[in-house]
C-alpha cells in the first residue's frame, strides 16, 4: 500500500491538517468570545445610559 518513504510525507499532511483544523476550532472560539464581550459590553452600555 505505502512503501516506507511515503509514511513521514502522510504524516506531515496530518499533522498539518490537525493544526490547520486546532487552529481554525481556536480562532473561531476567540472570534465567537470577543463578539460576546462586545455585544455584552454595548448592553451594558445601553442600561447604564
Amino acid at each position: 500500500m505505502f512503501s516506507i518513504q511515503d509514511w513521514p510525507v502522510i504524516i506531515g499532511v496530518i499533522m498539518v491538517f490537525i493544526t490547520y483544523a486546532i487552529n481554525r476550532i481556536i480562532k473561531l472560539k476567540m472570534f465567537d468570545e470577543i463578539r460576546r464581550r462586545l455585544v455584552s459590553e454595548e448592553l451594558y452600555e445601553n442600561i447604564s445610559q
